[in-house]
């Protein structure tokens, strides 16, 4: 029972992921987010709620997933970044430069590589928007360098996973 949100979550992903299928993706994140609340475990809770603002996000909601982000906003811990991009991320989509780049940059020092790439893209889009232009390529260089990283990375576990096989 108390690893069944996560087993929702789960399906749900797979819902959304491989098959498209939006309304059984929704319908398990919600499930499993009663069922989180039926535990009483806030952790989990928040976990999902998190996940569930970005698939709002996705899914184009920006209301919906404004609602789950602001939620935890002011809550410092792991979840934090991924907290701060999805707000950022709205804030964007609303024509709030300044907002966006408060959490984007929040976001930073939380974000793995992946993440790091998407957040200097959009700080570089908002900084060429105000016409600042240095910042704006600080940005880009910063956005090209760490996807370079991501594709040897990918790269090597690609070859590694190969090998195994073999």
């Amino acid at each position: 029972t108390l690893s069944s949100p996560f087993f929702l979550r789960n399906i749900g992903r797979i819902w959304g992921i491989h098959w498209h299928n939006t309304d059984s993706m929704l319908y398990y994140y919600r499930a499993a987010l009663n069922q989180a609340f039926h535990n009483r475990d806030t952790f989990v809770v928040k976990v999902i709620s998190v996940e569930l603002g970005a698939v709002y996000y996705d899914l184009g909601e920006i209301d919906s997933a404004k609602i789950f982000s602001l939620v935890y906003q002011d809550k410092e811990d792991d979840l934090d970044g991924i907290v701060s991009m999805n707000l950022g991320r709205i804030y964007s989509r609303e024509g709030q430069r300044d907002s966006a780049r408060a959490y984007f940059n929040r976001a930073l020092p939380y974000a793995g590589l992946r993440q790091q790439v998407t957040l200097h893209e959009e700080l570089a889009r908002l900084d060429y928007a105000e016409g600042r232009y240095a910042e704006a390529f600080s940005h880009a260089s910063q956005s090209m360098a760490l996807r370079d990283s991501v594709t040897s990375l990918t790269e090597t576990e690609e070859v590694a996973k190969i090998n195994a096989l073999y």
